[in-house]
């Protein structure tokens, strides 16, 4: 299904342009090998026009997998705990380019200052042994959509959203694909702890597990403001996502109310007993201690290699295109991708991570690509007629 997606994308694509040639670079008659769809092989997904102005949807595009890969999943672990990790990165461009519509300055939490580019909100979903990104959202600073509306027709015109509001749209989008007998938490950090994000949550049955800032107050009180002596902390080991590691915290566990949410519990963490800052971490699920809490919050780290992946592996931040509509298709292409690398990884039994994934589909499609030039030279006894088929080879005029 999911390569059946990306084939009905790249059959969308392949329209003539004026030249008479298909706007993957090939020639009009070039025959492409059967089954030679993968998405590395792929030089239409590269090219300005097809991901500008070819006829496809970017939000079908996204449904389409997301709906299948979530039918998947929840069927392939029927019964196991479901998270959902909201976080957003940027996607930086060189300061000088002007040109990129939406381009602006966005603060970076890594380098702790504002760095132009664009900001991207997504949505993760882990469940069993399924993991996998299932939707973004490209985020627009107010001016900047006062500023692009200015150009635009009244019925093209954008709408400002925040990330807050951007966070609920994605969690409304799969609302009605998950069950209701399941346990479901949705993790995220401080800047998206807001009393109108864990309100929709509760509104759903939904469980919250976020990190908190200090200034948040508990029954009243700030955490930070309550003296703890060091024979209070518990250590608890929480294991790595990553890893089979396991690390010692020191816990503590508070019980209150914070306003606008209702009774939580607060788990104050800190490294060791020298540690002078504390973590402080919310979790709606009253039944839970400091380690399940922990253990369900690291779940949240897959999204972080989420975006390492994306932007040093797949380029997402590495476009061309001037158009917002351009940028929105360009990153649909990468998270297709990774969603597909995602689920082939299922498939492979040897592939250890995402990088062994597309080392083997590079192999795969190049197997399937020399075969077909192959059996082309076989049939006219000749090596140049192949050449020219698959369009490796230019018409002499």
């Amino acid at each position: 299904m999911v390569q059946a997606s990306i084939q009905a994308l790249c059959q969308s694509g392949r329209c003539l342009d004026p030249a008479g040639r298909t706007q993957d670079g090939l020639s009009s008659d070039a025959q492409a090998p059967e089954g030679s769809h993968g998405l590395f092989g792929l030089r239409f997904l590269r090219t300005h026009r097809v991901r500008t102005y070819s006829p496809w949807v970017a939000a079908s595009v996204r449904q389409q997998v997301q709906t299948f890969l979530l039918r998947w999943s929840l069927q392939l672990n029927p019964s196991a705990e479901i998270y959902l990790s909201v976080d957003d990165t940027n996607a930086p461009k060189y300061r000088g380019s002007k040109g990129f519509e939406g381009a602006a300055f966005h603060y970076n939490h890594t380098e702790g200052r504002a760095t132009y580019g664009y900001a991207i909100v997504s949505l993760r979903l882990t469940a069993g042994t399924c993991s996998f990104a299932v939707s973004f959202r490209l985020y627009l600073r107010e001016e900047t959509v006062r500023k692009l509306n200015r150009g635009r027709p009244r019925d093209a015109r954008l709408t400002h959203a925040s990330k807050l509001d951007l966070a609920r749209e994605m969690l409304t989008e799969v609302q009605s694909l998950l069950p209701k007998d399941r346990k479901i938490y949705v993790l995220f950090d401080r800047w998206y702890a807001s009393k109108e994000l864990i309100g929709y949550c509760r509104e759903q049955s939904w469980h919250v597990i976020c990190s908190l800032r200090s200034n948040r107050c508990l029954d009243g009180k700030s955490p930070n403001k309550v003296r703890l002596r060091n024979n209070e902390y518990a250590p608890t080991r929480v294991k790595g996502y990553s890893t089979d590691t396991t690390t010692t915290y020191l816990t503590y566990l508070l019980r209150g109310e914070v306003k606008g949410v209702g009774e939580v519990l607060v788990i104050v963490s800190k490294r060791n007993l020298r540690d002078k800052s504390r973590e402080y971490f919310l979790c709606t699920n009253l039944s839970l201690r400091a380690r399940g809490v922990l253990d369900r919050y690291a779940h949240r780290y897959q999204i972080e290699s989420d975006y390492l992946y994306l932007k040093d592996r797949l380029g997402a931040a590495d476009f061309r295109q001037r158009s917002l509509e351009g940028i929105n298709k360009y990153l649909t292409v990468c998270f297709v991708t990774l969603t597909y690398l995602q689920w082939r990884q299922h498939q492979l039994e040897d592939a250890r991570n995402l990088a062994d994934v597309q080392r083997q589909h590079q192999h795969e499609h190049s197997v399937k690509f020399l075969t077909h030039v192959c059996q082309i030279a076989l049939e006219h006894q000749a090596v140049l007629p192949a050449l020219k088929a698959v369009g490796l080879l230019g018409t002499t005029p």
